[in-house]
């Protein structure tokens, strides 16, 4: 059944995309009539499964395309909040930019710009799901460390980070240092790619781990590793809040 599900999604995101297909997404992972074996596969269920966006916090979505995160946290976090929305591939790009001006977002901040360890610029190959850095391919894009970037925006606070950047997440949290140790920052990290040869999950736990982060990595369907420094308060726990859209 999973080895179905996973060919349903693929093909899924074989669709052009377009803002039916964004509401479609949104019905496919909240909509309870729709089962529960289908609305797991949604990447935004699996970003969310830990910590769902408050009204009013700072979110940093890395990897946004398609934008269904962006979309999602914009309208969680209301006019007080704000999104900074990552997503370096130009073709990428220009559909996560029509996505959240069809969805008319004005708290969302698009930076066609990818994360890494340090200002850069490298090739990345392909586009839509499948896209990711290499020596020799078709797209030049810009890199930017997390810390230099926020601090070039003014912004000093940062409450959820959401990342799933192709095995480029080891790279981004080594950028993220100073961000991720004077904040206390709810994590989604996806930990099911590759970072030379290896899966990311280990490394993005030892990372998590030295910044004082408390972390698990679950969400079977859609591997993340969840992090976050302070317990939450009595009475609440972590992903409590509703994840209607």
């Amino acid at each position: 059944m999973t080895t179905i599900l996973h060919y349903m999604w693929r093909l899924f995101d074989a669709v052009p995309e377009g803002v039916f297909k964004m509401r479609m997404r949104f019905f496919l992972a909240f909509n309870p009539f729709v089962p529960s074996s289908i609305r797991r596969m949604s990447p935004v269920r699996a970003s969310i499964n830990n910590y769902v966006p408050h009204a009013g916090d700072i979110v940093v979505d890395a990897g946004a395309f398609p934008g269904d995160y962006t979309v999602y946290a914009s309208r969680k976090v209301g006019p007080e909040g704000r999104i900074v929305a990552f997503e370096p591939n130009p073709v990428n790009f220009k559909q996560l930019k029509h996505h959240v001006e069809a969805f008319d977002l004005q708290n969302v901040t698009l930076l066609q710009k990818g994360l890494w360890s340090k200002d850069c610029t490298l090739k990345m190959a392909g586009a839509g799901v499948d896209t990711h850095v290499v020596e020799n391919g078709e797209h030049e894009v810009e890199l930017v460390s997390l810390d230099k970037e926020l601090q070039r925006l003014g912004i000093h606070k940062v409450d959820v980070i959401k990342m799933d950047i192709e095995g480029a997440e080891i790279r981004a949290l080594e950028g993220a240092h100073k961000t991720l140790m004077e904040n206390d920052i709810h994590l989604a990290i996806g930990s099911y790619h590759e970072f030379e040869g290896e899966v990311t999950k280990d490394k993005t736990e030892h990372i998590l781990k030295s910044l004082g982060y408390k972390y698990f990595t679950g969400y079977p369907e859609r591997p993340n590793t969840y992090a976050w420094k302070e317990h939450p308060a009595a009475g609440e726990t972590h992903g409590a809040g509703s994840t209607h859209f």
